[in-house]
């Protein structure tokens, strides 16, 4: 029998799904193989630098030659071969003459320490010439120096207005380079301390050793002032210490550093006329003539188009065949303190490479060696981002065509993990290699660098591509640098910390503002909280409460999770009934004392505005609205977390009573959920890697640890029946449950954001999804100025706040590490594992909605928070429930027979249909739990005469499922009706007379079924 026809509109869908899928798929390998390519060309000399240190140490093992006499290429050093010594320049007649160029634009607050350090140097100060060069409008920067002239030797030279060119730093070195005379050039920063060994080194490199251009290490020293700094430095560790001397060795060109860089004069003055000859003059005539009335030669081995004129004048000396040399010597340089500081000076270095790109593609050819190199270390810092932007685009297009990688991509998505991994080693080994901060505090950094090295990435990229932005406008301006002196030990350290765009309230307004967010959280909380019936699990839940005693609910086989929810619910519903809205109003009593706990939580860590601020964002959390709806332990989970890590802030008060509050609180998150362990982890990590540990000293958070450890004994076996070996029923639940999947991710997170689908309301509309994306946006966007808060006059400033990282920690273990446990132990992942990490944003929102610039922007994201927030309550609201077990049972009720068999799928679930059942007073019937069991007893078996009617409930997105073979040959299905996601089929013995008219009012359906009777086994009889 031939298929039927494919009709046109269906093939050509078909078509272009397989176009796409194999375009994702040529892309994808592209994609992979450029990101290999890149990772090998920077990191190859490295490992060729490590194999070649690994050779030579194994022949200095087996040989037993001394390590001073093996060279590293294998031979041997005789003497008087290698560099010279620092001693043979100590001497006036032997030591060469330094020009040392220090450009200084508005730098008064640093200007002394370079110099004083050029001064200290141990060389022949004599030999030694500073120049100064000052712009014409700066009015600061000559009056230190006027200060400074009668202590330390040096010239000061002003770049003419008139001198050709933007002002800019390659301008003033060329103006100063035709102004001095000495055999070898250098250019030190004005914020830089030199080694007071640089110029011994400089002189041996350049006259003894015979290379033209020299490069000295550099250090950005000043880690204390933030992450960023610390980062910083690693990233500088890694490349000076490491990376630029591998490619020195390997014969790359090394990028200079634009400052600690030395030249014989004689090869900049030839650089300069070969730029000339290459790329033109820049020069007009007039320019010339003028420069020729003012005794200068227009000498210019610097590009003043280039805003990274140390990179270029580098990479063009290397394609002319010069000798580069590495000195053994470090500068202390200062990383920029503030974000925007550090963007500005990022995004000018990235696009002076995208200029050095574009000028050597369109040029004279260097052969494909040098162009090859040109493109690599030009674009290097602009393949990240690129790439990174095709792997976001694919997987957004991949994921909405259902492509699964195959293989070959799988293999290069793994490699590229493997490269993630080891380049972030790699910045925790320069971190170390630099680094001389105490022992615990250098372990502490390098982990912290190690694990948060991708937000700094990501830091990078984002001013890389603000360097292409600027680059397509044409904006090629210099952006400086502001120097506050952090690397010199005459600073004053200050550093101007900016507070926060606080909003003042005085004590009314916040008294009526804070009752106004409780009774508007309480209010929709408490909205037809009874209006409808008890889903499965709350049944359960309230079943096991109270049928068990205390003593068998601590039982390690007695409880499938931590049972202080079941203890409290015992008592609650002891004292006011099982009814909908008594059981759940035990939720909604935690879910209020969530939002008072966050505030208190914000005021602790901010302050009063944005504890009033989270308080809000988490009383319209339709995620925190729906916990506080229901009967389970998610809303004392989540009372208890913000209760916990309150306490912990203030354990460092050394008060006894804090520390006592704390380890109950914490021994009480866990005994209600094992993710409670996520939160204690959390702050683990915070006390080991942050500078103040909430002010605690590490023995005292020990024995605090340790106190609170004891008392967590009991709730081990529970923890490990949970996670690790957990239970039949809680098997059977975890089939409903997620794999840790990328889209249960997003739905995590879009639950957070408010995205109204919690079981068992399940909202399905276009429109609340784009409201619930809006407000993800709205939610990142303030994410960021919680980081980074924006202020006039300063641009964004990196926010230096405890709060701000304690919340950040709290975020990233509270949503990953259920994940990451998901991924390697039953049960499945379950979003409200992450729930303490939505009250963690819920915080970081309300900092960035504190950050927020203008007072009448904020208005504006208030409001749009509150209305995006108030469409996503109305429609969780007007959701019905897929659980209505009372419409169930009541349809059994008036249409079921006495001695009927009730079979429940799944098993769990028999205990919603005996509540409503018993509750409905209907006839005495066999309720008894579907299972996955083969065999079947005997008194099972007797249960299921031929004449005997049989129901079968199932619950679930699906149909009844298949499996009805024992009931083919004596029973005959007379109908199905469907209440939700409950169906209700019903089988009648094969031989009774007219099922159907004596039950015309159940409708039929062909998508029900009955499970096999092996799987039917019974477990109790409401009647009996």
């Amino acid at each position: 029998m031939n298929p039927p026809p494919v009709s046109g509109p269906v093939a050509l869908l078909d078509l272009l799904h397989g176009v796409t899928l194999g375009t994702i798929h040529v892309v994808a390998i592209v994609l992979g193989l450029f990101w290999v390519v890149v990772n090998f060309y920077t990191f190859y000399p490295l490992a060729q630098k490590a194999a070649e240190d690994l050779h030579l140490l194994l022949r200095r093992a087996t040989l037993g030659t001394d390590a001073a006499e093996i060279t590293p290429d294998g031979g041997s050093s005789q003497a008087g071969e290698g560099p010279a010594s620092p001693g043979d320049f100590l001497e006036g007649e032997t030591a060469p003459q330094i020009d040392v160029l220090i450009p200084a634009y508005e730098e008064r607050t640093v200007i002394e320490q370079s110099i004083a350090a050029v001064r200290d140097a141990r060389y022949p100060q004599e030999r030694i010439a500073v120049t100064v060069l000052l712009e014409p409008d700066d009015e600061d920067t000559p009056v230190a120096l006027e200060q400074l002239e009668g202590y330390y030797e040096f010239d000061v030279l002003t770049v003419p207005e008139r001198y050709p060119g933007e002002q800019c730093k390659p301008r003033a070195l060329d103006y100063g380079f035709e102004r001095t005379d000495g055999e070898i050039v250098g250019v030190v920063d004005a914020e830089d301390v030199v080694d007071p060994e640089l110029f011994q080194e400089v002189a041996a490199a350049i006259v003894d050793d015979g290379h033209t251009v020299v490069q000295g290490r550099l250090d950005m020293v000043n880690e204390d002032d933030g992450w960023l700094n610390t980062a910083f430095r690693a990233e500088f560790g890694l490349w000076f210490e490491y990376i630029l001397p591998a490619f020195n060795r390997a014969g790359y060109p090394v990028p200079l550093g634009g400052t600690t860089c030395f030249f014989r004069r004689s090869a900049l003055v030839a650089m300069g006329v070969k730029r000339e000859e290459r790329f033109g003059d820049p020069w007009e005539k007039a320019d010339e003539l003028w420069a020729r009335s003012s005794g200068l030669f227009g000498r210019r081995p610097w590009s003043t188009s280039n805003v990274t004129e140390d990179f270029e004048l580098g990479l063009f000396m290397w394609m002319d065949g010069h000798s580069v040399g590495y000195l053994d010597t470090t500068t202390a340089q200062e990383s920029p303190v503030r974000l925007d500081n550090w963007i500005r000076q990022r995004t000018r270095w990235e696009k002076g490479k995208l200029y050095t790109l574009r000028q050597y593609l369109e040029g004279p050819t260097d052969g494909l060696r040098g162009r090859g190199h040109a493109v690599f270390q030009s674009g290097l810092p602009m393949l990240g981002p690129v790439n990174i932007f095709g792997v976001v685009v694919l997987f957004l297009i991949g994921n909405a065509a259902a492509y699964v990688p195959g293989s070959l991509i799988g293999w290069l998505l793994s490699l590229g993990l493997a490269f993630l991994v080891g380049v972030s080693t790699l910045y925790g080994v320069g971190y170390w290699s630099v680094s001389d901060t105490p022992l615990w505090t250098r372990i502490r950094r390098t982990l912290l660098v190690m694990v948060t090295i991708p937000v700094y990435w990501l830091l990078q990229w984002g001013a890389a591509i603000r360097a292409m932005w600027q680059m397509y406008n044409g904006w090629l301006h210099w952006e400086r640098t502001t120097h506050n002196g952090r690397n010199g030990h005459g600073s004053n350290g200050h550093i101007h910390r900016f507070a926060p765009n606080a909003i003042e309230i005085d004590r009314v307004q916040k008294g009526l503002a804070l009752v106004t967010i409780v009774l508007v959280g309480l209010g929709v909380r408490a909205y037809e909280v009874g209006s409808w019936a008890l889903t499965a699990g709350e049944v359960g839940a309230m079943t096991a409460a109270t049928t068990r005693p205390v003593t068998a609910v601590f039982g390690a086989a007695g409880f499938q999770q931590p049972p202080l929810y079941e203890v409290v619910l015992s008592g609650w519903v002891t004292l006011f009934g099982s009814t909908p809205a008594s059981v759940r109003s035990l939720s909604l009593l935690f879910g209020v004392g969530t939002i008072l706990g966050t505030y208190l939580l914000g005021r602790e860590l901010f302050e009063e505005s944005t504890g009033l601020m989270g308080a809000f964002v988490l009383a319209m959390s339709t995620l925190h609205i729906h916990v506080a709806r229901v009967a389970g332990s998610a809303a004392l989970f989540a009372l208890l977390t913000v209760v916990s890590w309150w306490a912990f802030t203030r354990v460092g008060r050394a008060d006894a009573r804090t520390s006592v509050s704390y380890v109950l609180a914490t021994a009480a998150l866990v005994y209600t959920h094992a993710a409670g362990l996520f939160v204690l982890l959390a702050q683990w990590l915070y006390v080991g890697f942050s500078e103040t540990r909430c002010g605690v000293a590490l023995e005292d958070w020990g024995k605090i640890q340790a106190v609170l450890l004891a008392a967590l004994v009991p709730a081990a076996a529970a923890v490990w029946q949970q996670l690790v070996v957990p239970g039949p029923a809680m098997v059977e639940s975890a089939l409903w449950a997620d794999l840790p999947t990328r889209d249960v991710l997003m739905r995590t997170i879009l639950g957070f954001v408010g995205y109204p689908t919690h079981y068992p309301f399940l909202v399905d509309s276009a429109a609340i999804y784009v409201v619930a994306v809006t407000l993800l946006l709205l939610g990142a966007a303030m994410l960021v100025l919680a980081i980074a808060s924006f202020h006039p006059g300063y641009g964004f400033v990196l926010t230096a706040r405890d709060g701000t990282a304690q919340m950040g920690v709290l975020f990233v273990v509270g949503l990953l590490g259920p994940l990451g446990v998901a991924t390697v132990l039953p049960p499945s992942y379950d979003p409200l594992w992450a729930l303490p990490a939505s009250v963690a944003l819920a915080l970081l929102v309300a900092e960035g909605i504190t950050n927020v610039p203008d007072r009448r922007l904020q208005a504006i994201v208030l409001v749009a928070l509150a209305v995006s927030s108030g469409l996503l309550i109305g429609g969780y609201l007007a959701t019905e429930s897929v659980e209505p077990w009372d419409d169930a049972t009541a349809h059994l009720h008036a249409n079921a027979q006495p001695e009927d068999l009730v079979v429940v799928q799944p098993g769990w679930t028999t205990d919603a249909v005996e509540h409503y059942y018993r509750r409905a007073g209907g006839p005495p019937v066999d309720i008894v739990a579907a299972s996955g069991g083969n065999g079947i007893s005997a008194a099972v078996e007797g249960a299921v005469p031929p004449d005997r009617r049989i129901w079968v409930i199932h619950v679930g997105a699906d149909a009844v499922e298949a499996g009805v073979g024992g009931l083919a040959e004596s029973h005959v299905r007379a109908g199905t009706v469907r209440f939700g996601w409950i169906r209700l089929a019903r089988f009648e013995p094969a031989d009774r007379s007219a099922p159907a008219a004596q039950h015309a009012s159940l409708p039929g359906g062909s998508d029900a079924a009955a499970p096999s009777l092996a799987s039917i086994a019974r477990v109790r009889s409401p009647a009996s």
